[in-house]
């Protein structure tokens, strides 16, 4: 009979080994689940194909290694730039802006590859449920394209019937089309 005392106390010691492991292993499942939330979860964007907000043009330049194919204008205080970009003309658009005594990269947008968790694959549906509720929205004059603008990530977005075809990155937001609808 003792020798039955001893099975049944081995057998009950190796119960709370078991209980703590399977708890190590849930905490160990958590904290994996939760490194993944992070590492995928929207950051604010600082830039796109190479290129950071607040370089300078000689910056731009030496990352391209040209001047750009476009000058769509230019003045005292900022200055519009493009790239051909993907073999379409002139797509590529680059805004800087006078900082001090010199120009600034503000502005990237295009059809570059954007380095964030939104691409031109997406539609404007998963976009916004990537990114979550814009904190501003600009509708053209004629009501057919917006512009949603994400503060939060630097990033917006253009709009023609519910497919995205323009990504900026910008630290001047929210975006507005020069001409908007009516607002009623």
């Amino acid at each position: 009979m003792t020798e039955n005392k001893n099975e049944i106390s081995t057998v009950k010691s190796k119960r709370p080994i078991r209980r703590t492991l399977a708890i190590m292993f849930m905490i160990s499942g958590l904290a994996i689940l939760l490194a993944l939330y992070i590492i995928n979860s929207p950051k604010p964007a600082s830039g796109m194909a190479g290129l950071k907000l607040g370089m300078s043009e000689m910056d731009v330049t030496l990352v391209y290694g040209s001047t750009p194919d476009c000058v769509i204008s230019e003045s005292d205080i900022e200055k519009v730039w493009a790239y051909d970009y993907a073999g379409r003309h002139c797509d590529a658009t680059l805004d800087f802006t006078k900082e001090d005594s010199s120009f600034k990269l503000t502005r990237i947008c295009g059809g570059m590859p954007p380095e964030h968790s939104i691409n031109y694959s997406d539609d404007e549906e998963s976009a916004v449920s990537k990114l979550g509720k814009p904190s501003f929205i600009s509708v053209n004059e004629d009501g057919t394209q917006k512009v949603l603008s994400f503060e939060k990530y630097n990033i917006a977005i253009r709009v023609r019937g519910g497919e995205l075809q323009t990504i900026c990155v910008s630290s001047q937001l929210p975006l507005r089309f020069k001409n908007e609808y009516p607002s009623s």
